[in-house]
């Protein structure tokens, strides 16, 4: 009897560890696709434009998150900002550094999964150049899944890259 409980005990805890793994395996979800805030078609100086807006572009595997963000700031200038990078994600949180540029952006999946946050740290300046963004080019803002689809990293973005 003494023999079989350490043998049982051992069986029981493999059997739990695949019994848990299996379930957190499921539970996770996958943030791959097209996510986008703003370029609401508008008027501007009688034509027909786009209003400020983001595209991000997200393949994953297992906690590495490869992204491709395209952002303009709008009518009159319409400047333009791109950036290409990677990072791990933890739970639902996610934090893209570039130490040499000073660029940070925090990533945060919402509960309902179908959007997630960027904040662009400004500590640095008060301005978007640690990004290499254009002037007025920011990458905050709540992004709105548009395509659960594996995306090419290959694409600018923009309101033209879906339909």
């Amino acid at each position: 009897m003494n023999q079989m409980l350490p043998r049982f005990l051992a069986v029981f805890l493999f059997a739990s560890s695949l019994l848990f793994q299996s379930l957190t395996a499921s539970a996770t979800v996958s943030i791959t696709g097209i996510w986008q805030w703003g370029w609401h078609k508008m008027i501007f100086n009688g034509v027909q434009t786009y209003s400020p807006g983001g595209t991000l572009r997200i393949k994953q595997s297992g906690k590495l998150i490869h992204f491709q963000l395209s952002l303009t700031a709008g009518p009159p200038g319409s400047n333009m900002g791109l950036l290409d990078g990677t990072f791990m994600l933890h739970g639902a949180k996610g934090i893209y550094r570039d130490n040499r540029n000073k660029c940070i952006i925090y990533f945060t999946i919402l509960e309902s999964k179908s959007a997630i946050k960027l904040r662009q740290s400004n500590r640095y300046r008060p301005d978007s150049y640690p990004c290499n963004f254009g002037y007025g080019v920011f990458a905050d803002g709540i992004y709105k899944r548009v395509s659960t689809e594996s995306p090419s990293l290959l694409g600018i973005g923009g309101p033209y890259s879906h339909k």
